[in-house]
């Protein structure tokens, strides 16, 4: 209900009733699905001659995904999770089964907390089990990134070297236009935590289908 969609991009349509309403998130990232229908890459001083990728990439989440550090308080079981991109406290709130602000007190944050990539929660097991939770999680990262190249292909890269001031929503999104997963996809090292000037990131360049 929140998402935003990109042109090209294929929807499913239900043909029944549809499903219940997502639970609406108060705390969520800044969208990372808003692609333009024909991606123009900025050429800069700083970016190099591009590659031809190795091979179409096999659709499959590459992070961290598990629950890690599970524990048990007052009777209620708990884990700890990273924060990946895409991911929300409304996504966390229906893949759990529980209201979101059994999240926000359970981690001592506003209501209005902005959640990012990389930050570590502790989520609750009240009504599913931590199978079913990781489950719904790779669920949701694969079907994403079905959706993602079933509308574009991957036809090459460039390196593009880090400046001074640079972030990872600005490399991402203003810079080349791209979601902060597909970056992070072709840049396992990356760290959520920041960048450092000179470093090299592997930019894909994106064509529609």
């Amino acid at each position: 209900s929140n998402a935003l969609v990109y042109i090209g991009q294929n929807l499913r349509i239900p043909e029944s009733a549809p499903r219940a309403k997502r639970a609406k998130t108060s705390a969520r990232q800044p969208p990372t699905k808003t692609i333009a229908a024909k991606t123009t890459l900025r050429e800069t001083n700083k970016t190099l001659p591009e590659a031809k990728p190795d091979s179409p990439p096999e659709v499959s989440s590459n992070y961290i995904l598990t629950v890690t550090k599970t524990f048990v308080q007052n009777g209620i079981s708990f884990g700890e999770i990273l924060v990946q991109p895409e991911e929300s406290l409304g996504l966390y709130s229906e893949w759990l089964e529980v209201p979101e602000s059994f999240i926000y007190s359970t981690n001592g944050i506003p209501a209005d907390a902005f959640i990012h990539a990389g930050r570590r929660l502790v989520v609750p097991f009240v009504a599913v089990s931590k199978k079913e939770f990781e489950n719904r999680r790779k669920h949701f990262h694969k079907e994403t990134e079905e959706e993602f190249f079933s509308s574009y292909k991957i036809t090459g890269f460039k390196k593009y070297m880090v400046a001074a001031g640079d972030t990872l929503w600005q490399i991402s999104r203003d810079k080349f236009d791209l979601p902060l997963w597909l970056l992070k996809r072709y840049n396992t090292d990356l760290s959520y935590e920041g960048l450092f000037s000179d470093q090299y990131l592997q930019i894909p360049i994106i064509e529609p289908l």
